[in-house]
């Protein structure tokens, strides 16, 4: 559940909202991720290489401060949160956005949610200035797709790659 803090930095996530780990497993590993995008970063850097055309996905458990008492009063945990996530990796920024896209619109068809619509309100810190959009179900923002922004990719390392990635939070949807 830790990422380096190069990946969260690059995909623009808050450290002031992140779970700090008392006694991390390497320096650079003291925070718990709060969001998927900083794994999808890295998981494109490290495999842009050694694939021209890429697609990873990931659903995990995110954390986030605040207090979360799952069994008892006495247990305090981080908030957690279900996400989804996928990242398309290759050369033509175009297609992958369009990809990202399709694979969102498909999914309440194949996995029985409202259907999906989509505007621009609240940019994700990873995403490209212009090419992004907010999830929507139900006038309800649950995740956001886009294009990697360059600098995002950069600063993860990566290069002559271009990447669009999407994040969704599964416990909103219906």
């Amino acid at each position: 559940p830790w990422i380096d803090k190069k990946y969260i930095r690059a995909a623009g996530v808050d450290l002031e909202n992140s779970v700090r780990r008392a006694t991390p497993p390497a320096p650079e590993l003291g925070f718990l991720r709060a969001s998927l995008i900083p794994g999808m970063l890295e998981t494109i850097e490290k495999n842009h290489r050694f694939f021209d055309e890429f697609a990873v996905f990931e659903a995990t458990q995110v954390f986030e401060k605040g207090e979360y008492s799952p069994s008892s009063e006495d247990e305090v945990l981080p908030v957690h949160r279900n996400m989804l996530s996928g990242a398309f990796a290759g050369k033509d920024a175009r297609t992958l956005f369009f990809k990202v896209k399709g694979v969102i619109e498909g999914m309440p068809g194949y996995c029985h949610f409202k259907p999906f619509t989509f505007k621009q309100k609240n940019k994700p810190s990873w995403a490209d200035e212009k090419v992004w959009l907010n999830v929507v179900e139900e006038g309800k923002i649950v995740g956001s797709i886009g294009l990697i922004s360059v600098q995002a990719l950069t600063e993860s390392g990566v290069k002559l790659v271009s990447a669009a990635a999407f994040e969704l939070d599964t416990a909103m949807l219906e």
